[in-house]
């Protein structure tokens, strides 16, 4: 018997591994095609609804088989029912399990009137009184799909809501490469679930390059995304200038800030691993040497080596105080000690210890953390209010381990002339890009 395969049906299905087609084959050539395969008789076309794998390799070794009819109205009602059929089997990824129970919901949505695209469809007796109009009630009629979906899948409507987020975007994945959507459906991509549906709602122009690097190995969208913005702002690098107020500079502190002169405040964010801690009594060296009388270091540290960098920074300035630098939202964790870590040390040196000019408050909310530029990346409300607190209009502060640019680029937005170095050459370029303007 010849079936018609219809892409628009073939490419529902979940296809297998290369080891998991073999097994079928074998087990096929011991023990024949026991299961029927379905078909939809559509205009006397027989067309092959479910058992694509096993007529494959029934034509491959002329096997027989057996069929059972199904009837649709449509091709939305086959697919309806492959959705549904798939969602059946066992050994289910989570992306692949969410993906369906989406689709499903996406479908249902759409007979229902539900359909994002037309906010004025679904049937005319429902609607939404307000003092101004009268308008079809697609919200309810969207609520009533996802709860009668939650009944049968356990899922929380506003779950059911997600999946159907994550099915728009997989599929919008799949026309640019079935290779990336199948990584994603194999569970290969680690974020996909929450992470893809926001990038194809708010950034779709980047959803080609996410695409890319899933291909070439991304293991994240988070990844892949940074990865983007890091490459962006490394070309931007190449067509932009650094204001006069602002210089950064390409090498180690220790050589390419020699010429400065003393400058109002350094506020830098070192190394915290071990390795890294001999900088600490460099940076006191150069504090010393390059501060104004009075003027502040501020460090940003960790807890695990805190009492060595201490002791390093105490040799050459005079400490004054440690403020809690607090982070909103995700933390991490310290697997040294096995610590979730909510805080930062933020250390205060002087040259020439006073008292503060005024009363400050030692407890210092970072309102987000950011790491598009670099791993050890601080937030921008945390430096801004460090620069606020100890400088003024038209000072200069100094960061010896620039990074990815905040504090210059806080400088630049609070009106502060800033100078610093930046030893790794491709976030060198990323401060540059991030703080230049075009030329």
């Amino acid at each position: 018997m010849e079936l018609t395969i219809l892409d628009e049906i073939k490419n529902q299905l979940f296809p297998l591994q290369k080891e998991e087609m073999e097994l079928l084959e074998e087990s096929i050539l011991k023990e024949g095609i026991r299961e029927p395969l379905i078909v939809w008789n559509n205009n006397g076309k027989q067309i092959l609804v479910d058992g694509h794998n096993r007529y494959e390799i029934a034509r491959k070794h002329n096997l027989s088989f057996t069929t059972i009819t199904k009837e649709f109205a449509d091709i939305d009602e086959a697919i309806d029912w492959i959705n549904k059929n798939q969602l059946g089997r066992r050994n289910l990824t989570d992306e692949q399990r969410k993906y369906l129970i989406g689709k499903i919901y996406n479908q249902q949505k759409k007979k229902h009137g539900g359909n994002r695209g037309n906010q004025y469809a679904g049937k005319i007796s429902e609607v939404a009184k307000c003092n101004f109009c009268t308008l079809p009630n697609t919200e309810n009629t969207k609520k009533e799909t996802a709860e009668k979906l939650s009944d049968t899948t356990k899922y929380s409507p506003r779950t059911i809501k997600n999946c159907g987020d994550f099915a728009e975007a997989v599929e919008k994945v799949k026309e640019i490469s079935p290779v990336a959507a199948q990584k994603i459906l194999q569970g290969e991509i680690k974020d996909a679930i929450t992470a893809l549906p926001q990038i194809t709602r708010k950034e779709p122009e980047k959803l080609p390059e996410v695409v890319k690097k899933i291909e070439q190995g991304s293991q994240k969208v988070k990844e892949a995304v940074k990865e983007i913005r890091k490459e962006e702002e490394i070309k931007k690098a190449e067509i932009v200038t650094l204001p006069p107020v602002i210089d950064i500079r390409h090498g180690d502190f220790r050589e390419v800030l020699k010429d400065i002169k003393e400058v109002d405040a350094i506020i830098t964010d070192p190394p915290y691993p071990a390795e890294y801690l001999y900088l600490w009594e460099d940076l006191g060296k150069f504090a010393k040497e390059k501060l104004k009388e009075g003027g502040y270091l501020v460090a940003y540290t960790g807890q695990y080596h805190l009492l060595e960098v201490l002791s390093m920074l105490s040799k050459s300035i005079d400490y004054v105080w440690t403020f809690c630098l607090y982070h909103e939202g995700q933390t991490q964790i310290v697997n040294g000690i096995n610590v979730m870590c909510r805080w930062k040390p933020v250390l205060i040196f002087q040259k020439g210890k006073t008292k503060f000019t005024r009363t400050i408050q030692d407890y210092i909310v970072s309102e987000q953390r950011e790491k598009d530029g670099h791993d050890w990346q601080q937030s921008m409300s945390g430096v801004k209010k460090f620069i606020e607190l100890f400088t003024d209009v038209s000072d200069t502060v100094c960061d010896p381990f620039t990074g990815s640019g905040t504090t210059a680029e806080a400088c630049k937005q609070l009106k502060r002339k800033f100078v610093g170095a930046e030893i790794d050459e491709e976030t060198y370029k990323i401060a540059v890009g991030r703080v230049g303007v075009n030329i």
